[in-house]
């Protein structure tokens, strides 16, 4: 469970991450 959540994590942070660079 603990491997899920930071794979969820790191999709999200890289969502984020890639928002902010497009922007």
């Amino acid at each position: 469970m603990g491997d899920l959540a930071w794979t969820g994590n790191l999709a999200v942070r890289c969502k984020v991450l890639g928002s902010a660079f497009l922007r």
